[in-house]
Protein backbone atom coordinates (compact mmCIF):
# COMPACT_ATOMS: atom_id res chain seq x y z
CA UNK A 1 0.00 0.00 0.00
CA UNK A 2 1.50 3.55 -1.47
CA UNK A 3 0.80 6.18 1.28
CA UNK A 4 0.90 9.73 1.43
CA UNK A 5 2.39 11.81 3.85
CA UNK A 6 1.50 15.53 3.72
CA UNK A 7 3.64 18.03 5.96
CA UNK A 8 2.32 21.37 6.56
CA UNK A 9 5.28 24.30 6.85
CA UNK A 10 5.34 28.16 8.02
CA UNK A 11 8.45 29.60 8.99
CA UNK A 12 9.39 26.28 11.17
CA UNK A 13 13.07 26.05 9.72
CA UNK A 14 13.90 25.23 13.38
CA UNK A 15 12.12 22.32 13.29
CA UNK A 16 11.51 21.39 10.04
CA UNK A 17 14.58 19.16 9.32
CA UNK A 18 14.11 16.65 11.98
CA UNK A 19 10.19 16.79 10.68
CA UNK A 20 11.49 15.47 7.83
CA UNK A 21 13.78 13.25 9.01
CA UNK A 22 11.55 11.79 11.05
CA UNK A 23 9.67 10.73 7.83
CA UNK A 24 12.32 9.04 6.06
CA UNK A 25 13.52 7.59 8.69
CA UNK A 26 10.11 5.25 9.16
CA UNK A 27 10.34 1.68 8.72
CA UNK A 28 7.62 1.99 5.95
CA UNK A 29 9.42 3.00 2.86
CA UNK A 30 6.19 2.95 0.26
CA UNK A 31 5.47 6.61 1.09
CA UNK A 32 5.43 9.50 -1.23
CA UNK A 33 6.00 13.18 0.83
CA UNK A 34 4.71 16.08 -0.17
CA UNK A 35 5.84 19.64 1.74
CA UNK A 36 3.05 21.94 1.55
CA UNK A 37 5.06 25.51 1.98
CA UNK A 38 3.04 27.85 3.00
CA UNK A 39 4.85 31.25 2.14
CA UNK A 40 7.26 31.11 4.93
CA UNK A 41 9.37 33.87 5.12
CA UNK A 42 12.34 32.08 7.15
CA UNK A 43 15.19 29.34 5.57
CA UNK A 44 12.66 26.66 6.00
CA UNK A 45 13.29 25.72 2.13
CA UNK A 46 16.79 25.90 1.98
CA UNK A 47 17.22 24.01 4.85
CA UNK A 48 14.88 21.06 3.15
CA UNK A 49 17.24 21.52 -0.03
CA UNK A 50 20.62 21.29 1.65
CA UNK A 51 19.75 18.79 3.91
CA UNK A 52 17.74 16.39 1.90
CA UNK A 53 17.31 14.20 -1.56
CA UNK A 54 14.47 16.30 -3.59
CA UNK A 55 13.84 13.41 -5.62
CA UNK A 56 12.07 11.77 -2.99
CA UNK A 57 10.25 14.90 -1.41
CA UNK A 58 7.35 17.41 -3.51
CA UNK A 59 7.89 20.53 -2.42
CA UNK A 60 4.95 22.99 -3.21
CA UNK A 61 5.33 26.59 -2.20
CA UNK A 62 2.03 28.75 -1.96
CA UNK A 63 1.37 32.23 -0.98
CA UNK A 64 1.04 32.15 2.85
CA UNK A 65 -3.01 30.97 3.75
CA UNK A 66 -2.88 29.43 6.86
CA UNK A 67 -3.36 25.66 7.78
CA UNK A 68 -7.11 24.99 6.32
CA UNK A 69 -5.70 26.28 2.63
CA UNK A 70 -3.07 24.16 3.19
CA UNK A 71 -4.92 20.89 3.70
CA UNK A 72 -6.84 22.22 0.25
CA UNK A 73 -3.59 22.49 -1.59
CA UNK A 74 -2.41 19.02 -0.47
CA UNK A 75 -5.38 17.43 -2.19
CA UNK A 76 -4.55 18.43 -5.46
CA UNK A 77 -1.12 16.02 -5.32
CA UNK A 78 -1.94 13.46 -3.57
CA UNK A 79 -1.41 9.29 -4.88
CA UNK A 80 -1.15 7.16 -1.94
CA UNK A 81 -3.98 4.86 -0.57
CA UNK A 82 -4.35 6.95 2.88
CA UNK A 83 -2.73 10.29 3.95
CA UNK A 84 -0.68 11.10 6.56
CA UNK A 85 -1.00 14.16 8.06
CA UNK A 86 2.16 15.93 9.96
CA UNK A 87 2.54 19.83 11.19
CA UNK A 88 6.07 20.98 10.91
CA UNK A 89 7.03 21.03 14.22
CA UNK A 90 6.04 17.53 15.30
CA UNK A 91 8.04 14.23 14.80
CA UNK A 92 6.86 10.65 13.91
CA UNK A 93 8.05 7.67 15.53
CA UNK A 94 10.51 5.32 13.19
CA UNK A 95 7.28 2.54 13.71
CA UNK A 96 4.13 4.92 13.24
CA UNK A 97 3.34 4.29 9.43
CA UNK A 98 4.48 0.90 9.56
CA UNK A 99 2.02 0.01 12.71
CA UNK A 100 -1.17 2.39 11.12
CA UNK A 101 -0.57 0.94 7.56
CA UNK A 102 -1.13 -2.48 9.38
CA UNK A 103 -4.93 -1.25 10.68
CA UNK A 104 -5.76 0.02 7.16
CA UNK A 105 -4.95 -3.84 5.86
CA UNK A 106 -6.61 -5.39 8.44
CA UNK A 107 -9.61 -3.48 8.64
CA UNK A 108 -10.99 -2.65 5.20
CA UNK A 109 -13.83 -0.89 6.68
CA UNK A 110 -11.69 1.61 8.63
CA UNK A 111 -11.53 5.00 7.08
CA UNK A 112 -9.79 7.07 9.77
CA UNK A 113 -7.27 6.14 12.23
CA UNK A 114 -5.86 8.28 15.11
CA UNK A 115 -3.46 7.33 17.98
CA UNK A 116 -1.92 8.29 21.16
CA UNK A 117 0.46 11.47 21.32
CA UNK A 118 3.58 12.19 23.51
CA UNK A 119 3.59 15.69 24.63
CA UNK A 120 7.46 16.94 24.48
CA UNK A 121 8.87 20.13 26.47
CA UNK A 122 12.01 22.20 25.69
CA UNK A 123 13.18 21.34 29.61
CA UNK A 124 12.81 17.90 28.26
CA UNK A 125 10.00 16.85 30.15
CA UNK A 126 7.43 13.86 28.27
CA UNK A 127 3.66 13.38 29.02
CA UNK A 128 2.15 10.59 27.22
CA UNK A 129 -1.93 11.33 25.89
CA UNK A 130 -4.15 8.59 25.52
CA UNK A 131 -7.94 9.37 24.81
CA UNK A 132 -8.23 5.27 25.41
CA UNK A 133 -6.11 2.92 27.62
CA UNK A 134 -6.35 0.29 24.71
CA UNK A 135 -6.92 0.21 20.96
CA UNK A 136 -10.76 0.66 20.23
CA UNK A 137 -12.77 0.67 17.03
CA UNK A 138 -15.15 3.61 17.61
CA UNK A 139 -17.33 2.94 14.74
CA UNK A 140 -19.28 6.03 12.99
CA UNK A 141 -19.49 9.57 14.57
CA UNK A 142 -21.87 11.53 12.03
CA UNK A 143 -25.12 11.72 14.25
CA UNK A 144 -23.25 12.26 17.12
CA UNK A 145 -21.54 15.34 15.62
CA UNK A 146 -24.07 16.14 14.20
CA UNK A 147 -26.01 17.01 16.91
CA UNK A 148 -23.51 17.30 19.56
CA UNK A 149 -20.37 18.40 17.87
CA UNK A 150 -18.71 14.94 19.29
CA UNK A 151 -14.84 15.52 18.19
CA UNK A 152 -13.79 11.67 17.13
CA UNK A 153 -10.10 12.41 16.88
CA UNK A 154 -6.65 14.04 17.65
CA UNK A 155 -4.01 16.88 16.65
CA UNK A 156 -3.14 16.67 13.05
CA UNK A 157 -0.06 15.08 13.45
CA UNK A 158 -1.99 11.88 14.89
CA UNK A 159 -4.50 12.20 12.08
CA UNK A 160 -4.48 9.52 8.90
CA UNK A 161 -7.19 9.20 6.49
CA UNK A 162 -8.24 7.23 3.09
CA UNK A 163 -7.72 9.11 0.18
CA UNK A 164 -11.01 8.68 -1.34
CA UNK A 165 -12.26 10.24 1.95
CA UNK A 166 -10.15 13.42 1.80
CA UNK A 167 -11.46 13.83 -1.49
CA UNK A 168 -14.52 14.01 0.26
CA UNK A 169 -14.47 16.35 2.48
CA UNK A 170 -12.12 18.55 0.47
CA UNK A 171 -11.79 21.63 -0.40
CA UNK A 172 -13.52 23.53 2.39
CA UNK A 173 -13.47 27.26 1.60
CA UNK A 174 -13.42 29.89 4.78
CA UNK A 175 -9.56 29.28 4.81
CA UNK A 176 -9.40 32.96 6.25
CA UNK A 177 -11.46 31.73 9.17
CA UNK A 178 -9.14 27.97 9.68
CA UNK A 179 -6.06 29.88 9.17
CA UNK A 180 -5.23 27.55 12.71
CA UNK A 181 -7.11 24.69 14.12
CA UNK A 182 -8.22 23.82 10.52
CA UNK A 183 -7.79 19.73 12.14
CA UNK A 184 -11.54 20.23 13.71
CA UNK A 185 -12.49 20.20 9.89
CA UNK A 186 -10.45 17.11 9.10
CA UNK A 187 -11.96 15.48 11.77
CA UNK A 188 -15.59 16.42 12.09
CA UNK A 189 -15.50 16.69 8.17
CA UNK A 190 -14.74 12.69 8.04
CA UNK A 191 -17.30 12.28 10.91
CA UNK A 192 -20.12 13.53 9.08
CA UNK A 193 -19.16 11.91 5.76
CA UNK A 194 -19.68 8.54 7.36
CA UNK A 195 -16.20 7.86 8.02
CA UNK A 196 -15.66 4.58 10.70
CA UNK A 197 -13.04 5.34 12.99
CA UNK A 198 -10.24 3.27 15.18
CA UNK A 199 -8.13 4.29 17.88
CA UNK A 200 -4.57 3.18 18.12
CA UNK A 201 -3.00 3.10 22.03
CA UNK A 202 0.94 3.61 21.37
CA UNK A 203 1.96 6.99 21.24
CA UNK A 204 4.19 7.46 18.20
CA UNK A 205 3.80 10.74 17.69
CA UNK A 206 5.94 13.37 19.25
CA UNK A 207 3.86 16.36 19.69
CA UNK A 208 5.98 19.29 20.28
CA UNK A 209 5.30 22.18 23.15
CA UNK A 210 7.17 25.46 22.52
CA UNK A 211 6.31 29.02 22.48
CA UNK A 212 4.62 29.27 19.28
CA UNK A 213 1.91 26.86 19.66
CA UNK A 214 -1.37 28.22 18.30
CA UNK A 215 -3.55 25.99 20.97
CA UNK A 216 -2.35 24.34 23.74
CA UNK A 217 -1.54 26.82 27.01
CA UNK A 218 -3.38 29.45 25.25
CA UNK A 219 -6.26 31.64 26.66
CA UNK A 220 -8.69 33.13 24.45
CA UNK A 221 -10.74 36.24 24.49
CA UNK A 222 -14.47 36.25 24.34
CA UNK A 223 -14.29 37.78 20.78
CA UNK A 224 -12.28 35.16 19.83
CA UNK A 225 -14.56 32.34 21.26
CA UNK A 226 -17.57 34.05 19.87
CA UNK A 227 -16.48 34.24 16.09
CA UNK A 228 -14.88 30.68 16.24
CA UNK A 229 -18.46 29.58 17.35
CA UNK A 230 -20.05 31.20 14.19
CA UNK A 231 -17.01 30.02 12.12
CA UNK A 232 -18.03 26.41 13.89
CA UNK A 233 -21.61 26.81 13.15
CA UNK A 234 -20.75 27.70 8.94
CA UNK A 235 -18.33 24.80 8.58
CA UNK A 236 -20.99 22.36 9.92
CA UNK A 237 -23.82 24.07 7.42
CA UNK A 238 -21.43 23.57 4.57
CA UNK A 239 -20.35 20.27 5.57
CA UNK A 240 -23.75 18.73 6.16
CA UNK A 241 -25.06 20.03 2.82
CA UNK A 242 -21.75 19.09 0.75
CA UNK A 243 -22.48 15.32 2.39
CA UNK A 244 -26.45 15.85 1.66
CA UNK A 245 -27.30 14.85 5.32
CA UNK A 246 -30.85 15.39 5.83
CA UNK A 247 -31.78 15.79 9.58
CA UNK A 248 -35.15 13.46 9.01
CA UNK A 249 -32.99 10.48 8.69
CA UNK A 250 -32.02 10.51 12.71
CA UNK A 251 -33.32 6.67 12.10
CA UNK A 252 -29.14 6.25 11.82
CA UNK A 253 -29.06 7.08 15.94
CA UNK A 254 -29.43 3.21 16.97
CA UNK A 255 -27.55 1.46 14.31
CA UNK A 256 -24.13 4.15 14.89
CA UNK A 257 -24.56 3.50 18.45
CA UNK A 258 -24.38 -0.29 17.92
CA UNK A 259 -21.49 0.37 15.79
CA UNK A 260 -19.46 1.10 18.50
CA UNK A 261 -17.43 -1.15 20.66
CA UNK A 262 -17.75 1.45 23.70
CA UNK A 263 -21.13 0.80 24.37
CA UNK A 264 -20.80 2.56 27.86
CA UNK A 265 -23.60 4.35 29.63
CA UNK A 266 -21.85 7.76 29.14
CA UNK A 267 -22.32 6.46 25.16
CA UNK A 268 -25.69 5.29 25.75
CA UNK A 269 -26.73 9.02 27.33
CA UNK A 270 -25.48 10.99 24.68
CA UNK A 271 -27.46 9.12 21.42
CA UNK A 272 -30.42 9.57 23.93
CA UNK A 273 -29.68 13.46 24.24
CA UNK A 274 -29.57 13.13 20.49
CA UNK A 275 -33.17 12.22 20.23
CA UNK A 276 -34.43 15.33 21.23
CA UNK A 277 -34.53 16.72 18.01
CA UNK A 278 -36.63 14.30 16.94
CA UNK A 279 -40.31 15.57 16.02
CA UNK A 280 -42.94 13.78 18.10
CA UNK A 281 -42.83 12.76 21.63
CA UNK A 282 -43.87 8.85 20.43
CA UNK A 283 -41.14 8.77 17.82
CA UNK A 284 -38.85 10.29 20.97
CA UNK A 285 -39.76 7.35 23.11
CA UNK A 286 -39.76 4.24 20.41
CA UNK A 287 -35.91 5.22 19.65
CA UNK A 288 -35.00 5.67 23.55
CA UNK A 289 -36.51 2.58 24.12
CA UNK A 290 -34.67 0.98 21.28
CA UNK A 291 -31.02 2.38 22.51
CA UNK A 292 -31.98 1.12 26.02
CA UNK A 293 -32.99 -2.18 24.11
CA UNK A 294 -29.55 -2.60 22.33
CA UNK A 295 -27.85 -1.54 25.68
CA UNK A 296 -29.13 -4.40 27.71
CA UNK A 297 -28.71 -6.85 25.22
CA UNK A 298 -24.77 -6.36 24.69
CA UNK A 299 -24.44 -5.91 28.22
CA UNK A 300 -26.00 -9.49 28.65
CA UNK A 301 -24.10 -10.69 25.54
CA UNK A 302 -20.33 -9.48 27.24
CA UNK A 303 -21.52 -11.98 30.65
Amino acid sequence: MKVTIAINNYNYSKFIVECVASVINQTYKNIELIIIDDGSTDNSLELIKANFDESFIKVISKKNGGQLSSFNEIKKYVTGEVVFFLDSDDIYKPEYIENIVKIYSDFKDIDFVFCAIERFYDDGTKEVIQKYSSNLELGYSAISTIYSKEWVGSVTSSISMRTDLVNKILPIPFENEWITRADDCLVWGSSIFGAKKYYYAEPLILYRIHGKNNFHGKQFSMEYLYKRELSIIKLFYYLKNKAKINEDIINLTALEFYSREDKSIKNLWLYISILKFQNGFLAKLKKVIRLIQIYIQFKKGKK
